[in-house]
């Protein structure tokens, strides 16, 4: 008996084969890039290299998340992602300290709501890809302040004849979060910030660690 093997040039080169389908998916646990969503359910299609997940829904830090991605795999070596999402509760501590180094400081429920898009394989490359543009509220929370940030406000606040505590209570947050470029900025960000009245806020935060803003 004569073994043969295939030659290289003799293999199909396609690794996502030209086919459609349609069905569902649950998912218990998922993670990427460090963030981690349960219970995770939906729907699926594949067309034209492409998956599409859709009407799905799950948790994430707490809250709830729903939405649809789509997976472009027509360039193997550098998959696209375009979606929509829902997100309602998700406690913003959790949000801020995945992204940037502001962790300890805000914290309370927030509602995303937006549009995003993304390539790559590795999450480096999704993250410095990224471009997202969400509406962004939240109706009461509080903000802690120590160190140099502390200082700055106290010292700003006494000039106006005023205290400023380092706990003070947020409400009525509205903003536009915009990440674009390898930064996450604000755009009129609006607020009643406890003893200092209203804030209006305009920066951003990049994931290098500058930050610029204007207030």
């Amino acid at each position: 008996e004569t073994m043969a093997t295939a030659s290289m040039d003799s293999v199909s080169t396609i690794i996502l084969p030209d086919i459609d389908g349609q069905g569902t998916f649950e998912v218990d646990t998922l993670i990427y890039s460090r963030v981690e969503f349960t219970s995770l359910q939906g729907k699926i299609k594949i067309y034209d290299r492409k998956i599409e997940c859709y009407d799905a829904t799950g948790k994430v830090y707490s809250g709830d998340v729903a939405g649809n991605t789509t997976i472009d795999l027509n360039d193997f070596e550098n998959p696209r992602y375009t979606g929509e999402f829902q997100a309602t509760n998700v406690e913003a501590n959790d949000f801020v300290s995945r992204f940037t180094k502001f962790g300890g400081f805000l914290y309370g429920k927030i509602n995303l709501d937006g549009q995003y898009a993304a390539e790559g394989w590795e999450p480096e490359d999704f993250l410095n890809s990224l471009t997202m543009n969400s509406n962004t509220s939240m109706q009461q929370g509080k903000v802690i302040t120590s160190g140099e940030v502390y200082s700055a406000i106290n010292s700003l606040a006494s000039k106006a004849g005023q205290s400023f505590d380092k706990e003070q209570p947020l409400r009525s947050l509205a903003t536009k979060v915009i990440v674009k470029d390898g930064k996450v900025g604000v755009d009129k960000l609006k607020t009643q910030l406890g003893s200092m009245g209203e804030v209006e806020l305009d920066g951003y935060y990049s994931f290098d660690g500058d930050i610029d803003y204007t207030g």
